[in-house]
């Protein structure tokens, strides 16, 4: 293998490189559609994640309830004021301050 220095126009191979790794080889572990089967899991805790993904919840929620058994728990953990505001927003007084964190805790 040869490892060389960066050049400007590798720029458009990584970006398409990039573009491949999250969109085929890492979907599989998209929140949205896991690839793990029905009533797999206890617990799902997604901690300092919403901001990134709360335009998508409905479908990461309903996943997220497909993966979890029968009276599992989702908490959904926020510290960053770019979570917490949202989590706010979305979820009202089901989000709890508790030591520093907001906690929204959800059983299926």
């Amino acid at each position: 293998m040869l490892i060389r220095e960066y050049i400007s126009s590798d720029c458009e191979q990584i970006a398409e490189l990039f573009y491949q790794t999250v969109h085929t080889v890492n979907a599989k572990d998209y929140a949205s559609n896991m690839s793990y089967s029905d009533n797999e899991f206890d617990t799902i805790v997604i901690y300092n994640a919403f901001f990134h993904f709360q335009s998508q919840w409905d479908m990461i929620e309903r996943e997220c309830k497909r993966v979890i058994k029968e009276m599992g728990k989702i908490y959904i953990i926020g510290t960053w004021s770019l979570d917490t505001n949202l989590m706010v927003d979305k979820f009202g007084d089901n989000a709890v301050w508790h030591d520093g964190f907001l906690i929204v805790e959800m059983t299926k």
